[in-house]
């Protein structure tokens, strides 16, 4: 029936194999097994249940790159979404998962990864700085300040959140910030 108790509904578990469509030699392919978050993505933009957008407002070509860098450092997605969220927060959950963030410009979604980048650099001194703008604060840290993290995740071995605590070497771990990662 379509009556289920709360007990029998916690007792049914699915493993699934996401299967989507991958933009290869400048058409996309018939849908297949992928864990890229960047296809990923480009499915929650481009399908019918999502933002139905077309390509010419996704940047197709960054995010191929996207997709050989995943692939290269092993980074793969496989979050679940079991609750309602707006499309531009779920694009942005499998983008946190690799550190990529997607953004609207002239209409076009674009995506930018924090990695290691070269940027122009210039100095900044008392003789090229306009008298009386420059100042500093300092922040330091305090008996509240965290010094460990404490993450928690969802971990498809044992169908369950796990919790990891991580610490630097030197740290007394008195006050832990605790993290949610999504996925």
């Amino acid at each position: 029936s379509n009556n289920l108790s709360s007990a029998g509904s916690r007792k049914i578990n699915v493993i699934a194999t996401r299967k989507l469509p991958i933009y290869d030699s400048g058409s996309w392919t018939a849908p297949q097994v992928t864990r890229s978050p960047a296809w990923a993505m480009a499915d929650a933009l481009r399908a019918d249940y999502g933002g139905k957008l077309v390509d010419a407002r996704i940047d197709i070509a960054q995010l191929v790159t996207l997709a050989a860098t995943y692939a290269a450092r092993g980074d793969t997605f496989g979050g679940r979404f079991d609750s309602t969220l707006t499309l531009w927060e779920a694009v942005q959950k499998i983008g946190q998962a690799v550190r990529t963030r997607p953004y609207l410009q002239g209409g076009i979604v674009h995506f930018a990864r924090d990695q290691a980048a070269t940027v122009p650099v210039c100095m900044f001194n008392m003789r090229n700085i306009v008298r009386g703008s420059f100042s500093v604060d300092y922040l330091m840290p305090t008996e509240q300040t965290a010094d460990a993290i404490d993450v928690a995740y969802f971990d498809s071995e044992v169908w369950s959140t796990r919790r990891v605590p991580a610490a630097l070497p030197d740290s007394s771990s008195l006050v832990p910030l605790k993290i949610d990662l999504f996925g």
